[in-house]
């Protein structure tokens, strides 16, 4: 894994390359397409596959301690797991998806983490300096159709 580690990149107009300690470790082909991407799901792991397939995903990060689970709700409800994407390690953003049978009408979702250590995200609001931010993150949505 090179979660961490220092790698350089030579980027050619077909291709995009990963060399850690001058052993390349990576090649792909490029992609033109602004935040494109062109992974082959077929040589990803099976985790890593069911979080790419289901679309975009939503990130979480648990400073030190890593994303244990993120939790979301819908107006004031029970709180629901999502699913997390692959884990690169404690100091990395992790990426998480979560789907629901919507009603019509306007709702409020909001969403929190539970990191590795069993601690609930603070729903008191904060700023990020010099501890970090917290309160959920909440929107508000209206469901037509």
């Amino acid at each position: 894994m090179l979660c961490g580690e220092e790698v350089e990149a030579r980027l050619t107009g077909a291709t995009v390359e990963i060399f850690r300690r001058g052993v390349r470790v990576a090649s792909h082909a490029r992609s033109y397409e602004k935040y494109g991407h062109t992974t082959i799901t077929e040589h990803m792991p099976e985790s890593h596959r069911a979080v790419f397939e289901a679309g975009d995903a939503i990130t979480a990060w648990a400073h030190g301690v890593g994303v244990g689970k993120v939790q979301v709700r819908v107006d004031g409800g029970p709180w629901n797991d999502a699913t997390l994407g692959p884990d690169a390690g404690i100091e990395y953003w992790r990426q998480w998806i979560w789907t629901w049978d919507s009603t019509r009408g306007e709702h409020e979702l909001q969403a929190r983490v539970v990191d590795t250590a069993g601690k609930v995200q603070d729903e008191a609001l904060a700023n990020a300096f010099p501890d970090g931010s917290s309160g959920l993150h909440t929107i508000k949505v209206t469901v037509t159709g």
